[in-house]
């Protein structure tokens, strides 16, 4: 009897899940505070979270920043579908490896978009952007883990934001200068439906105990530290309160990647193979170069 659990012990280890090599793990640490917040702000240790991206107009349009991502391999950034729903991939840039939102850093890589693709499913709030060239890996600029496929988080899990968004509620001029990150509790999907009237299995919901995401953090990242010490990309800064944390009744709100893993999956498959991406994807049409 004592062999048979070993060998059922052994085979549940062997089978655990665990993130890629290559993946999640910065090379700067970052300093992980309990007080730490977007709103009202705490300034992330530059290049501590380094899949983090922001989506900028073009320098055609000044480079203004709109929206936060994250990178997961060499070519591809994932943000929400709301973000680059009215927008081109000519008309976009993706900046990687950056601390400072307006300002170049002398470690931040501006990178052209070949296309974006967006779920068919318009309430499901995900977005791939194909950067037009493969970008170089340094200690600044490293993608994400995603996580296991269809996993779901307990309730009250530990996990980091980050984002350039508006750090002080109901003033749009108040985004900060670099990367801020908070610490955010998630919150089953059973008490989320319960207490916060949110029942969407796509979405994660998280509370504002520690802070809030808030306006402009949108399609940024949302990651937890797992047992082997990688970052995995849990979900995308999606939907909340519009006055960001006064109201604490209503949950922050993110797209769950574990349900979105297949789906990357066989697009990466149609890519690969050249096959026709509109049986994926919404595909961003870009204006600028069409007509």
């Amino acid at each position: 009897m004592k062999a048979c659990c070993l060998v059922l012990l052994t085979l549940s280890l062997a089978a655990a899940w665990t993130p890629p090599d290559g993946c999640g793990r910065p090379g700067i640490q970052p300093l992980l505070e309990a007080e730490d917040r977007i709103v009202e702000g705490a300034d992330a240790v530059p290049g501590s979270w380094p899949w983090h991206a922001g989506l900028h107009f073009n320098p055609f349009f000044d480079s203004l920043y709109f929206c936060g991502a994250v990178l997961i391999s060499d070519r591809l950034v994932l943000t929400a579908a709301h973000c680059v729903t009215f927008n081109t991939p000519h008309g976009t840039r993706v900046h990687l490896g950056s601390h400072t939102r307006e300002t170049r850093d002398a470690t931040e890589v501006v990178m052209p978009v070949e296309h974006m693709c967006m779920h068919l499913d318009k309430k499901k709030d995900i977005a791939i952007v194909k950067l037009a060239q493969k970008v170089n890996f340094t200690d600044f600029i490293q993608p994400a883990c995603l996580p296991e496929a269809d996993s779901e988080l307990p309730d009250r899990t530990e996990l980091y934001v980050t984002g350039w968004g508006n750090t002080i509620e109901g003033d749009p001029e108040s985004m900060p200068d670099v990367l801020q990150q908070t610490k955010t509790l998630s919150v089953a999907n059973s008490r989320c439906a319960e207490e916060y009237s949110v029942d969407n299995d796509d979405e994660i919901c998280t509370s504002h105990d520690f802070g809030s995401t808030c306006n402009r953090d949108s399609g940024g990242p949302l990651v937890r530290k797992d047992d082997s010490g990688a970052w995995v990309l849990e979900g995308l800064v999606a939907a909340g309160p519009k006055l960001c944390r006064s109201w604490k009744d209503r949950a922050m709100r993110y797209t769950k990647l574990s349900h979105f893993v297949s789906w990357i999956d066989d697009y990466k498959k149609a890519e690969e193979s050249g096959q026709d991406l509109s049986t994926f994807c919404q595909m961003a049409p870009d204006f600028d170069r069409d007509i």
